[in-house]
């Protein structure tokens, strides 16, 4: 499997070096290619980094959650105190960074 996407890879950077220089420079052709593949490739990493972001905001949620019940069941207050505190720390960095990003 492996092999079969090096080879593609290869077979894939052979294809668009030949295709560059067969054209001449300033080629619109090439250009409006390059610039198509560089928007799916943008969009599909934005959509790819939001589902991150919903997945991480689910998980610190039901981290925060188990841990508010286990400490104040009394099953595990310790461990209960652990959630919470990770619960924070990944909301924190979460909310922080996706407002960079």
């Amino acid at each position: 499997m492996k092999r079969r996407i090096f080879l593609f890879l290869v077979f894939t950077l052979i294809f668009f070096s030949v295709l560059v220089s067969a054209q001449p420079s300033g080629s619109e052709i090439l250009d409006s290619i390059i610039s198509e593949v560089e928007t799916i490739i943008v969009s599909g990493l934005k959509r790819v980094l939001t589902a991150v972001i919903k997945i991480a905001k689910v998980t610190y949620i039901v981290m925060g959650i188990a841990g508010v019940l286990m400490w104040a069941s009394g099953y595990a207050v310790s461990r209960g105190k652990q959630l919470i505190i990770g619960a924070i720390i990944i909301a924190v960095l979460l909310e922080a960074l996706s407002g960079v990003i």
